[in-house]
């Protein structure tokens, strides 16, 4: 099932404001720390229960598209537990074919054998990972779009959590027309993860969570 979008806009210059504090998330995995903020703008939620990105602008939902997470659950501590962290990210990196093809001017071209993702985050060159070629099928194939988020951030540094390479992206790799679940990234269909880039810039925020009960008090506007 493809993604539902209410409307396609560019995303404005993201301010953040009215800072939150006391956020609880479920299911016993702890939260990457830091300020949760309510955007004046965009934010992205990923409700793992729900297997579903929601897209909200100023409290109305404008977009949706089902998604997997990573095999090992949610809570994301060390580098290859394959699970999805958990708390309040924001995109850091963009990279596209929609780069190459013209449409939009919004982060870096992706391109074959050359793109890939590491520690620092995108590089380009002649060698890299494996599991990290973005112009591969794994990120959309001919589609591929990523969007890389501030995975492990200053919290998670604290805590000691490790890993990199988190990631919205879509994915050619199904199975019987479904998506399967992911190292620990975020994978959408690839025509689901091109409208999303349209949408999205860097410095969105994307609220990770279990369950959408644990986002209630401090978005509302989720349980209407």
């Amino acid at each position: 099932m493809i993604g539902y979008v209410k409307k396609i806009v560019p995303c404005l210059a993201m301010l953040l404001v009215c800072f939150v504090a006391g956020i609880s998330f479920g299911g016993g995995d702890a939260p990457a720390s830091g300020e949760l903020s309510a955007p004046d703008n965009l934010t992205l939620f990923v409700i793992d229960s729900e297997k579903t990105l929601f897209v909200y602008e100023h409290g109305e939902l404008i977009a949706s598209f089902p998604c997997e997470t990573g095999y090992g659950g949610m809570g994301k501590a060390r580098e290859g537990d394959g699970k999805t962290p958990v708390g309040v990210y924001h995109i850091a990196w963009m990279a596209s074919v929609e780069v190459n093809r013209g449409h939009t001017d919004k982060g870096e071209p992706i391109i074959q054998g050359m793109t890939w993702c590491d520690e620092t985050g995108l590089v380009y060159g002649p060698e890299g990972r494996d599991e990290e070629r973005l112009w591969t099928d794994a990120y959309g194939g001919e589609d591929a779009t990523v969007m890389g988020l501030d995975y492990p951030n200053a919290g998670d540094l604290a805590r000691g959590y490790t890993g990199d390479c988190i990631e919205i992206h879509g994915s050619q790799r199904l199975v019987d027309g479904h998506l399967t679940p992911s190292a620990g990234c975020i994978k959408l269909f690839p025509t689901d993860a091109i409208a999303l880039y349209h949408l999205v810039d860097t410095g969105t925020p994307v609220v990770i969570t279990i369950d959408r009960q644990t986002l209630i008090e401090a978005y509302p506007f989720l349980g209407e």
